[in-house]
């Protein structure tokens, strides 16, 4: 992982990269983005919203500005991919619940496998999650992502 952040891998996080059926080119940009994402999130965390530039970000993460710039348009918009991965590792848990689970309690066994410490998530990661949509609450830009 390049310098510059310490973001714990998410489980569920690096399955785009890994996405059968996608082509080379397709699984290297995925895991730019994801790379670039946890870079944001590190840089985020440690200074701040306003005083992280996309520069940094992209210096964090070993790519250019310009490459930053390539896949996305703003500093916000680069954590997108983290909170992709969170929707999409929920929608799978709801999937992946027992049939005979009333939708209440499907969606419970969603809550338990994606958001319990030590069950379907490292404890770590969780501060991480709670600390990101914090920031989202109080930036406008970040709420849109």
């Amino acid at each position: 992982m390049p310098q510059g952040h310490n973001l714990p891998s998410v489980t569920g996080t690096d399955r785009t990269a890994a996405a059968p059926g996608l082509s080379l080119t397709e699984r290297r940009k995925a895991a730019t983005r994801m790379e670039i994402a946890r870079a944001a999130a590190g840089l985020f965390m440690r200074h701040g919203l306003r005083a992280t530039r996309a520069e940094d970000i992209a210096r964090a993460a070993g790519v250019a500005p310009r490459t930053f710039y390539r896949y996305f348009s703003s500093k916000e918009e680069s954590l997108a991919p983290l909170f992709r991965a969170g929707v999409e590792k929920w929608a799978e848990a709801v999937r992946d619940a027992p049939a005979d689970l009333s939708v209440p309690e499907a969606l419970r066994h969603a809550v338990v496998q994606t958001l319990t410490p030590g069950v379907g998530v490292r404890p770590e990661s969780m501060d991480w999650v709670r600390a990101l949509l914090r920031l989202a609450e109080g930036s406008p830009a970040l709420l849109r992502v």
